[in-house]
C-alpha cells in the first residue's frame, strides 16, 4: 500500500502547520503513575502520545486521510539509565514528497530535519491507517 494511493487536500501544509500549533498550545502533562493513556487530550492537557493522538484527531477531521496519519515512537537523550533514552511519541504524516514529524511543542519537522534531532526511531504505524505497528526504519 502507498501513501500516494489517498490525496492530500491541497492545503494540506497550511492545515497541518495550523493544527500543529493550535495543539502545541496546549499544556503538557504527564500521566499517573503506572497508567499510560493514549486517548485525545482532555481539557487541553495531556502528554507526548495525547499530544499526537489530539494532532491526528483534529488532522483527519480537516481533511487530511487518515492513512497518511501515523503514531510513532522514538528515544532521546540517555536518562534514567535506559540505554535508549527517553520515550516519546510523534505523529508522521506522510506528505506528497515527504514524510513530516509532529512533535509536542515543536514546529513540523521534514525527516531529514528529524533525522538531525539524534533522535532514535522505534516503532510506527504501518501504512493505511492500520493499527498494527513495526519498526520504524525510514
Amino acid at each position: 500500500m502507498k501513501s500516494s494511493e489517498y490525496p492530500m487536500p491541497a492545503d494540506w501544509h497550511a492545515l497541518m502547520d495550523r493544527i500543529n500549533a493550535e495543539v502545541n498550545l496546549c499544556k503538557f502533562k504527564d500521566d499517573p503513575p503506572n497508567e499510560d493513556n493514549w486517548d485525545r487530550m482532555v481539557n487541553d492537557e495531556g502528554d507526548c502520545d495525547n499530544d499526537s493522538v489530539e494532532k491526528a484527531e483534529r488532522l483527519a477531521a480537516a481533511g487530511l486521510p487518515i492513512q497518511r496519519l501515523r503514531l510513532a515512537t522514538c528515544f532521546f537523550g540517555a536518562d534514567g539509565g535506559r540505554k535508549q533514552g527517553r520515550g516519546h511519541t510523534v505523529l508522521v504524516v506522510d506528505g506528497p514528497h515527504e514524510p513530516y514529524v509532529l512533535s509536542q511543542g515543536r514546529e513540523p519537522m521534514n525527516y531529514p530535519q528529524f533525522v538531525a534531532t539524534g533522535w532514535q526511531r522505534d516503532r510506527i504505524q504501518k501504512l493505511g491507517g492500520s493499527q498494527e505497528w513495526v519498526e520504524w526504519t525510514a
